[in-house]
C-alpha cells in the first residue's frame, strides 16, 4: 500500500513521522517496566532427569464376528457393550445433528468405522 493516509491517521499525525510517533510511544513505555527490564536476562531453570520409556500397550483389536454384530439402529451403550470403548474416533454436538465416529482395530488389519447421529448408529464401514 502506498498514497496518502486515510483522513483520521493524517490528523493523528499532524504532519509527524509516523516513524517518529511510533518510537515517541515506545520510549513512553520504557518507564513502566523500568530501564533495567529491557537489557536484563532471563534465567530459565531446567531440570533432566531420566524417566524410563516404556512403550504404549497394543491396542485392543475386534475380530470380524465381533464387527458383523453391530447393526444400524443401535445406540452408543449398545455399541460399547459389544465391542467395548473404541480405540479412536471423533464426536460433534451441534444440538440439531449431533454425530460421533467410533473406530475399531479389526484383527488381523484394518479399521471399522462406526458412524453414530443423534445417539444411533447409521454407517458402520470396513
Amino acid at each position: 500500500m502506498g498514497g496518502k493516509p486515510v483522513a483520521s491517521v493524517e490528523r493523528e499525525l499532524a504532519g509527524r513521522n509516523i516513524y517518529k510517533v511510533m518510537a515517541d510511544q515506545a520510549a513512553a513505555e520504557l518507564p513502566k517496566h523500568g530501564p533495567a527490564a529491557a537489557s536484563r536476562p532471563s534465567s530459565t531453570v531446567a531440570t533432566i532427569r531420566n524417566v524410563p520409556v516404556t512403550p504404549d500397550p497394543p491396542q485392543r483389536r475386534i475380530s470380524p464376528q465381533m464387527a458383523s454384530s453391530i447393526k444400524q439402529g443401535m445406540t452408543r451403550s449398545e455399541v460399547v457393550a459389544a465391542l467395548g470403548e473404541p480405540s479412536g474416533g471423533m464426536a460433534i454436538a451441534s444440538g440439531e445433528s449431533d454425530y460421533e465416529d467410533m473406530t475399531y482395530l479389526l484383527d488381523p488389519g484394518g479399521e471399522l468405522s462406526v458412524r453414530l447421529e443423534m445417539g444411533k448408529v447409521v454407517r458402520i464401514s470396513k
